[in-house]
């Protein structure tokens, strides 16, 4: 039961843009990294459309459409590119980062002391 709570309170992070790389979540203040990944078929290495049920990716048909396999591999690309757009899967990634604590760094620099010259009429 607890478990099923947590579940709905945990945040999903829809306002993180999959278009770009890594952001900050204005909701939850967490660390976001957006993976890209595109599922291709062991056979005839073609693009299958993948989805993403809970934290696995998974191809959308059982089998190929152009070779009737039924085995998939997951590619992580490093960037999306339209081309890739149809197919990709995006899968928004939370890292935790080493915690920092509130600092105040305070410069104090010594006076010098310049003192002034005597001015005299010879000079």
């Amino acid at each position: 039961m607890f478990n099923l709570m947590k579940m709905f309170n945990e945040c999903k992070h829809e306002k993180v843009s999959y278009l770009v790389k890594s952001s900050y979540c204005p909701d939850c203040g967490a660390y976001i990294e957006n993976k890209f990944y595109l599922v291709r078929c062991s056979c005839c290495n073609i693009k299958r459309k993948g989805l993403l049920r809970g934290e696995e990716i998974i191809a959308e048909d059982t089998f190929c459409h152009n070779c009737g396999s039924n085995r998939f591999y997951i590619e992580e690309l490093p960037s999306p590119t339209i081309f890739d757009m149809e197919y990709m899967v995006i899968k928004k990634e939370a890292k935790v980062l080493a915690k920092r604590h509130p600092t105040c760094q305070i410069w104090v620099e010594t006076p010098q002391i310049i003192k002034p010259k005597m001015l005299t009429l010879n000079d």
